[in-house]
């Protein structure tokens, strides 16, 4: 039960005729149904602006533009202010340090060790070591100076007085 094919498919290849080349069919312009374009002022809901007049978007979007160009402009001008203020202190910075170091080798230079040492030695605030005494520093424990004067008991008392009301301020 074969179906019978058009007469448009009973040929294996139908627009071959034996050239390799297609022939180009003709198209009747007279046959198409061809709509022509109408011309945008022959429609009635069509609204144009006028040629002399500005548009009310592109007026604000020229305008927000303007903005934009005139924020990123000061931006810029606060960049290149910082920027310079930044150089002019790493100026002073390097300025201050040079002069530091001359006013320590100053201040170094302004103590004269040996008079200090005489004039403690000669109150008698510092003895001088007798040769049988033996002295080791111990480097084992941090820096520190501890000062003991001799007090009587009175001082003593009254210290220990002043420790028990500053103890007492500090609770209430």
């Amino acid at each position: 039960m074969a179906v019978e094919r058009s007469s448009r498919y009973a040929q294996p290849f139908p627009s071959y005729d034996g050239n390799a080349a297609r022939q180009l069919e003709r198209v009747d312009d007279r046959k198409t149904n061809v709509q022509r374009r109408r011309h945008p002022s022959n429609q009635t809901n069509l609204r144009t602006r006028e040629p002399g007049k500005l548009s009310m978007f592109g007026a604000i979007g020229f305008l927000v533009v303007v903005a934009f160009v005139l924020l990123m402009l000061a931006s810029y001008a606060n960049l290149v202010a910082v920027n310079d203020t930044a150089v002019g202190l790493k100026q002073d910075l390097e300025t201050l340090k040079v002069e530091e170091s001359k006013l320590l080798a100053k201040y170094e230079l302004a103590y004269d060790l040996q008079s200090i040492e005489q004039e403690v030695i000669s109150n008698g605030t510092m003895v001088k070591p007798s040769v049988s005494q033996i002295y080791m520093l111990e480097l084992t424990e941090p820096d520190g100076v501890e000062y003991y004067q001799k007090s009587d008991l009175w001082n003593s008392v009254i210290t220990a007085c002043n420790q028990v009301l500053s103890a007492i301020q500090t609770y209430f």
